[in-house]
């Protein structure tokens, strides 16, 4: 919410990053399973990468690749949603993608999928980062919570944990390293600590709303249900409706 109030009271725009953190906490909100994913390239001196987000789907057991920066979402060629693992694999195999008609940076121009997949993005899916944790207000620096990110690398090559400091602008995070592709891209957890995080948050929205919108009609709303003249809430229906919502 603070980078939409940056955008909408300065003028400003978001760039891939943003982008992708903005959708991924509306998947969040929605109760979806996302995590945003940076995507870099192999070359150490090339400073350029691209972020993307990424969502679970149940029904097809995967993460789909989603970039709001260019609309973008990739198929096979029997039209099935793709993951970025998979993208990744098909372009090292040069087997078929498709890349959505309407594909198209900030509304501005169209993509082809020869710029987009085969050049920009093969080049930028040679290592790849998420946070840990893929929560609401992650990047926050609050003191809630320690940011902390693992990276996916190619090959076998262990590489021990390192604290950096200034990484994506925080004053100091843990960078994990891993070399298997199965963990990263493993299936969400399924926790009850999650279902009921959602649960306690989506009451709490709704207390707020209650308090926001019956606030100045309370009076009005007491009139309407008590006033004797009233005569189509009978004293059986407000019976009713009290056992039911309280007072």
């Amino acid at each position: 919410m603070s980078m939409v109030a940056e955008c909408t009271n300065d003028k400003k725009t978001l760039n891939c990053r943003g982008l992708a953190i903005v959708l991924n906490e509306v998947f969040l909100a929605e109760v979806f399973k996302s995590r945003y994913i940076i995507c870099m390239p192999k070359d150490t001196s090339d400073n350029d990468c691209h972020v993307i987000t990424t969502v679970w789907s149940v029904s097809l057991k995967k993460w789909l690749w989603m970039d709001p920066t260019f609309m973008a979402y990739v198929m096979n060629e029997d039209g099935n949603l793709l993951s970025i693992e998979e993208v990744r694999d098909r372009l090292i195999k040069d087997k078929m993608l498709i890349l959505n008609p309407d594909a198209n940076r900030n509304h501005g121009f169209s993509q082809s999928k020869s710029w987009y997949l085969d050049y920009y993005m093969a080049k930028n899916l040679y290592k790849m980062e998420c946070p840990v944790n893929s929560t609401y207000n992650y990047e926050t620096q609050n003191g809630d919570h320690p940011q902390a990110y693992i990276q996916l690398l190619p090959g076998t090559s262990a590489h021990a944990p390192v604290t950096e400091e200034g990484k994506h602008g925080l004053n100091g995070s843990t960078l994990y390293y891993t070399n298997n592709p199965k963990k990263f891209w493993a299936a969400p957890a399924d926790d009850d600590a999650t279902k009921k995080y959602a649960e306690t948050d989506y009451e709490a929205a709704i207390n707020k709303f209650k308090n926001y919108y019956n606030a100045p009609k309370k009076d009005e709303m007491n009139n309407i249900f008590y006033d004797g003249s009233a005569t189509m809430f009978t004293p059986q229906l407000i019976e009713g409706l009290t056992k039911k919502y309280g007072r």
